[in-house]
């Protein structure tokens, strides 16, 4: 698997045309463009994306117990979509486990730690995440 590399920064997020992403760092970063994008906005895939985003811009979330609840969601969101639209035959390229857990909710701006497993369970990967 390969794809044009997406690089996440404090401010800002940008495709960077000039790298790509191999491996299951490109799972990964499937699995981060799917969990940060709003379930039903893509035309493609209807069940792309989950609903954390928009639960915290629109007030759902109010503390931490919530952002817990739509984090665990948005986990099993990613997992099933990942899944589902897999087609990759190696195992340490396809998404075994999602992991999300919210460290900070400030009101403006949710922290997640989140990790990704292949289905072989030889390969981890964590990154935190601001939404």
């Amino acid at each position: 698997m390969e794809g044009l590399k997406i690089n996440f920064s404090k401010n800002n997020v940008y495709l960077d045309v000039g790298a790509s992403n191999t491996g299951f760092n490109c799972t990964v970063q499937n699995a981060l463009a799917n969990i940060a994008t709003r379930q039903g906005t893509d035309y493609i895939y209807a069940d792309k994306g989950t609903a954390i985003l928009q639960s915290a811009v629109s007030g759902k979330i109010v503390g931490m117990n919530d952002a817990n609840h739509e984090a665990q969601a948005a986990a099993i969101d990613t997992l099933f979509f990942s899944r589902e639209f897999e087609t990759a035959e190696d195992d340490t390229l396809k998404l075994g486990a999602v992991f999300i857990d919210p460290i900070t909710y400030s009101g403006e701006s949710l922290l997640l730690n989140t990790s990704f497993t292949d289905v072989a369970q030889t390969v981890t990967v964590g990154t935190s995440t601001i939404l």
